[in-house]
């Protein structure tokens, strides 16, 4: 089967564009190591993806532990040897304006949404340095290209993500390694659903889907073709949501 011999190893893979990713590159023949915080969801990917045939392992690891990312590192190593891929979905949008976060709410976003990110990318590095190759993508956000008002800190924080992965890119480069950042606009996921939105306009979104298969075209390039970054808008991309 095509790609069953790579290893794809996805954050965030317990719901939303990681879950998405993970069940369409198990279908596309790659072993997939998923990874989340949250055990019982993540389950259920899992088991999506066994019954569709594909092959797949689990490991419960927080971004936000150092120790976790080096035993998730560790156990890919143990059990394939090495890993072709690395897809970073995971990550924590809280929309309000900057006062009235807590101390512990700037941390935790920026714990999550950018050290967790430079936390994989660190510790998978080593496995691609090794091989010579490798691909790593990186889930930003429109939102890390343009300012809004009300939820200044996750966008201060995807701002981040994209220019260390432009960044990246051109560090690894001599080991054959590629740095992709994607970076979708508003996506139908649990995070709008909560904002009490219609059915009708969260039907104008992204899906999680569109993202996963964003992803697989960039792992579908050639060896000497580098897509450094792709930005995705809904069609209805001149809608404006109010954070507030």
């Amino acid at each position: 089967m095509r790609n069953s011999n790579k290893v794809v190893v996805i954050t965030g893979a317990a719901s939303g564009m990681g879950k998405e990713t993970s069940i369409l590159f198990s279908k596309e023949g790659y072993s997939v190591v998923c990874t989340d915080i949250n055990k019982s969801l993540l389950d259920e990917t899992v088991s999506t993806i066994q019954k569709n045939g594909g092959k797949t392992i689990s490991v419960i690891a927080d971004i936000t532990k150092v120790d976790d990312i080096k035993n998730l590192a560790a156990i890919v190593e143990k059990e394939f040897g090495k890993v072709d891929i690395l897809i970073h979905c995971a990550g924590l949008v809280k929309a309000k304006e900057l006062v009235d976060y807590s101390e512990d709410e700037m941390d935790l976003m920026v714990n999550v949404n950018l050290k967790g990110v430079y936390r994989c990318c660190k510790y998978f590095l080593p496995l691609m340095i090794k091989k010579k190759s490798g691909l790593i993508i990186n889930i930003s956000s429109k939102a890390g290209k343009l300012p809004q008002a009300g939820a200044l800190l996750y966008h201060t924080t995807k701002w981040g993500v994209v220019g260390f992965t432009k960044s990246l890119g051109l560090e690894v480069r001599k080991y054959g390694i590629k740095a992709v950042v994607i970076n979708p606009g508003a996506t139908d996921t649990g995070f709008y659903n909560n904002m009490g939105l219609s059915k009708e306009l969260l039907a104008k979104f992204l899906k999680p889907l569109d993202i996963a298969k964003a992803c697989l075209f960039v792992a579908g390039q050639s060896e000497n073709c580098f897509v450094e970054e792709i930005d995705m808008i809904p069609m209805t991309e001149t809608l404006e949501v109010n954070f507030k």
